[in-house]
């Protein structure tokens, strides 16, 4: 099987979960991860080991601190993901 030619910014789509990332997650963390099977995320980074950084969720604007990220990141291996053309 190819691997997918990856970069960070790139549109992907997430079409495997591994269990080894969700396995010792919480309950409700593993399901907000299962959901975004099929999302399109953009690669917010690939470190040093090929894993694909990808991250969900929204700014948030608090009154002592003003805007703040609230969400996950997560990675995965390059054959979890496939590419956007």
């Amino acid at each position: 099987m190819n691997q997918p030619s990856l970069c960070v910014g790139q549109h992907i789509r997430l079409v495997r979960i591994p269990d080894w990332l969700v396995h010792d997650l919480p309950k409700d963390e593993r399901e907000q991860i299962e959901e975004r099977l099929g999302t399109v995320f953009d690669i917010t980074e690939i470190d040093s080991n090929g894993y694909v950084w990808m991250g969900f969720g929204s700014t948030v604007e608090e009154d002592e601190v003003g805007n703040v990220y609230r969400g996950q990141t997560f990675c995965v291996t390059p054959d979890c993901v496939e590419e956007i053309k």
